[in-house]
């Protein structure tokens, strides 16, 4: 009797409801076996139908995956080991400044010695462990732009597994106020391993993207001169050198008083500096240049200025000028008749807000515009409407 394609299945060394399924002809040298066999951790046949549903939907997807031309990175023992020393580095800087309390790295590390047993003796280890951490183990991966599998990657979630646990042992020390250094630290294999050899010219990406992207003169001029900024910083126009803790490095140094005593707004290093240099980088990634955004997370943060009510006394006066000007010889008839003259300042609504009455300018602002309009006029054309101007949090905005 053949094997059915997938179903539940009830191990007779097991009271727990096991998936099993026959891998499809034209993965089964990728998997490395024709049978799989899966333990779903519960004895309820409803909730084992849910979790049989949602495991074959990893596999599917896995296998759809690798029939559909995406490359899978291969590494050699040594390079595992670099790629987990860098988990190790990016686990251990993410909380050495404040590592918490010491019981919760300790919860941590008994949580993950119960995880890494296998629920019945039979089953594979490589099997159980992929699928027991295989979420932050792959979280891990896509932020270095890698797929694994098969081999390389039962070899790497070991390997992962082993930095974890030394790496909260670390963790563990600096909450009870140890920071003496780690002597194991240095048992990975170098990172250069992992290193590709190609460089990518910052500035010839850069006008590569201004190319494509059509970028005006003046913002081609001004982001070039910020990238070169960058790369004063860091001492070299390599992108692919370029890392995320560069890119926090750069931010902080920019948001720091300068020895004039002046000092860029968040603003400024968020949309000046940070904004041009991430647009580029995403262009990069998209022309698979590079195999991550290091900009992508880097955030500055800084408070919004409310301004104070009302016009000031020069944009008042701006907004009178405008109205007694005529209009453009470009502006058609119908444009220029819908003009809006001094007597007529009022409000254009937005759809969504037809239901609301328009922000008004204040009481002190009309007189200060009836003032301007007519300094020494009678009262019949002194009234300025209700309704003047809308008002946004960052300005005025005069329709």
């Amino acid at each position: 009797m053949g094997m059915r394609m997938i179903g539940l299945w009830k191990h007779p060394k097991s009271e727990k409801l096991w998936l099993r399924r026959r891998v499809p002809k034209d993965v089964v040298a990728f998997m490395g076996r024709a049978e799989i066999k899966l333990s779903l951790r519960t004895t309820d046949r409803k909730l084992a139908e849910v979790r049989l549903l949602e495991e074959n939907a990893k596999l599917e997807r896995l296998w759809h995956e690798h029939l559909n031309g995406l490359t899978y990175t291969v590494l050699t023992h040594r390079q595992i080991s670099a790629l987990a020393g860098e988990f190790y580095r990016e686990m251990v800087e993410a909380h050495q400044d404040n590592p918490g309390k010491p019981h919760e790295w300790e919860t941590l590390q008994r949580r993950d010695a119960e995880r890494k047993k296998r629920p019945v003796s039979f089953m594979q280890r490589n099997v159980h462990l992929r699928f027991a951490f295989g979420p932050e183990v792959q979280a891990f991966l896509d932020r270095r732009g890698l797929r694994l599998s098969g081999d390389t990657l039962d070899g790497f979630v070991v390997a992962y597994l082993d930095a974890k646990e030394q790496a909260a042992g670390v963790l563990l020390r600096n909450a009870n106020r140890n920071y003496k250094a780690d002597p194991e630290a240095d048992r990975f294999a170098s990172p250069d391993l992992l290193k590709d050899r190609t460089i990518v010219p910052a500035f010839d990406m850069f006008e590569r993207y201004a190319k494509e992207a059509q970028l005006a003169a003046k913002t081609r001029r001004s982001w070039k001169s910020r990238l070169a900024v960058l790369t004063d910083f860091v001492g070299h126009d390599d992108l692919a050198r370029l890392t995320k803790k560069n890119m926090i490095e750069w931010k902080d140094d920019l948001l720091k008083e300068r020895p004039d005593g002046t000092k860029l707004s968040p603003n400024t290093v968020r949309d000046g500096y940070i904004g041009g240099i991430k647009a580029m980088l995403n262009y990069a990634v998209e022309q698979e240049e590079l195999p991550i955004n290091v900009a992508l997370g880097v955030t500055v943060r800084g408070k919004k200025k409310n301004r104070e009510k009302g016009f000031t006394h020069e944009e008042a006066l701006v907004i009178l000028k405008a109205t007694l000007l005529p209009p453009p010889r470009a502006r058609s008839a119908e444009n220029a008749a819908a003009r809006m003259g001094p007597l007529d300042l009022r409000v254009h609504r937005c759809p969504r807000q037809r239901n609301h009455s328009a922000s008004a300018v204040g009481h002190q602002d009309r007189e200060r515009l009836q003032g301007l309009l007519h300094p020494g006029g009678g009262e019949q054309d002194r009234r300025v409407p209700e309704g003047a101007a809308a008002r946004s949090p960052r300005g005025t905005e005069v329709p």
